[in-house]
């Protein structure tokens, strides 16, 4: 009886634990156009219950394999054996029912393959013998596993093949790669001092930063192309349009978070700098990219009641910080 209390007293606790909602976001434009194009708003929305459970399964999962580097104050089963086999089962679990809860709305066979290997990838990341995190190719699965894997499996699902969509996710994607990066670079003291080799380590602070900034500038002019798909631009226009979000993006930097510019401004002394990274500069591309998929929808469904749907999404799914 102890036993099983114990079990729910910590699986309770780790399912508390993750700021599920501000994952959420970037689901919206999907959604929006399935409601308004489709009608299928209540069957696409239901899916992201799936899509909460493969991320808590995930989570849970990563903090199992991270149990034996990292710190108690920074992972709750650093110092707990049993939490770790309960945590295990609990994982496993869940990726179950993240399956179980998506086969109802199947609509593509192919998609249900590419859930069993979002939910798959999930546990590659953090460990079975594999460990991706650990790989150059690191911030390009991380973003897929959090950010643009759910999309693209709705995308999959319903066969949405338009090309404003298409691009947009394709901007998304590369977008949060370059924040996984980013988030790299203000873990990289802490991974490096306990041998986790993820892609910074591994090349190494000013080719992250370089890197980070090429991902992020080809995001945007992808961005620009989904743009062109709704407005027809023309080359130049396209060419402003991607300069344009690249002097927000900098703007958000340096002002709203001049700790992120720091990082890239000097890059001679990031090694030394890297380490005081402050938590708000991590939220610039969240920020950032909410900002960008509120224009995509103004743009592509008009003003109207759309403005205020995108702000309550965006309040709702606020990152914690």
């Amino acid at each position: 009886m102890r036993l099983s209390r114990e079990a729910f007293v910590t699986a309770r606790r780790l399912l508390r634990s993750f700021p599920y909602s501000e994952y959420l976001f970037c689901f919206l434009p999907f959604l929006i156009y399935l409601g308004v194009n489709r009608k299928l708003a209540l069957s696409a929305s239901l899916q992201l219950v799936a899509f909460v459970l493969a991320i808590a399964a995930g989570f849970i999962y990563n903090l199992v394999c991270d149990a034996s580097y990292d710190s108690p104050d920074k992972n709750p089963l650093a110092e707990e054996e049993r939490g770790r086999k309960v945590a295990l089962k609990l994982a496993v679990l869940l990726a179950a029912l993240s399956i179980a809860a998506f086969v109802p709305f199947v609509e593509s066979p192919v998609s249900i393959l590419v859930m069993i290997l979002y939910v798959v990838l999930w546990f590659a990341y953090s460990g079975m013998g594999v460990r991706l995190k650990e790989t150059l190719a690191s911030p390009f699965v991380a973003s897929w596993l959090l950010w643009s894997g759910g999309p693209a499996i709705l995308l999959i699902n319903y066969r949405v093949d338009e090309r404003p969509l298409l691009l947009l996710w394709a901007s998304m994607f590369l977008f949060y790669a370059g924040n996984e990066i980013n988030h790299q670079l203000g873990d990289y003291e802490e991974d490096k001092s306990r041998s986790v080799r993820t892609f910074t380590v591994r090349v190494g602070i000013p080719i992250a930063v370089v890197c980070r900034y090429c991902v992020v500038t080809t995001s945007l002019l992808i961005f620009s192309l989904s743009i062109s798909s709704l407005v027809d631009l023309d080359n130049l226009q396209i060419l402003l349009a991607t300069i344009a979000l690249l002097a927000l993006f900098a703007l958000f930097e340096i002002l709203v978070y001049p700790d992120a510019f720091a990082r890239f401004a000097r890059i001679h002394s990031l090694q030394k700098s890297v380490q005081g990274l402050k938590k708000s500069s991590r939220s610039s591309p969240f920020v950032m990219m909410k900002f960008l998929l509120v224009i995509f929808l103004i743009i592509s469904t008009g003003i109207g009641p759309w403005i205020g749907v995108s702000m309550i999404w965006i309040l709702v799914t606020s990152r914690r910080g």
